[in-house]
């Protein structure tokens, strides 16, 4: 499922295993939630969704820390498909 975004225009969005209710780094305890994973499409920006999504694309495991948001990652998915509408 994809979180809810920060913003409506963000080229990258956050991958969980639920569906959440808000943004996963809205909350005061300002942490990586281990289960989420930041995704980035490859090839155009996706369309914010409450339906499951499957994402396809090279997985990168380890701490980085984007240069252009500064937000810290532990996974990161490079998507080449995004696909919506899947139902768990």
């Amino acid at each position: 499922f994809m979180a809810p975004p920060l913003a409506l225009d963000l080229d990258w969005f956050m991958l969980s295993q639920a569906p959440m209710g808000a943004c996963p780094f809205c909350s005061s305890v300002g942490e990586v939630l281990p289960d989420t994973v930041l995704v980035y499409p490859v090839r155009d920006s996706v369309v914010y969704t409450w339906e499951g999504v499957r994402v396809t694309g090279q997985l990168e495991v380890g701490e980085a820390s984007d240069p252009e948001t500064g937000m810290y990652s532990l996974i990161r998915l490079y998507a080449d498909e995004v696909e919506t509408g899947i139902r768990p």
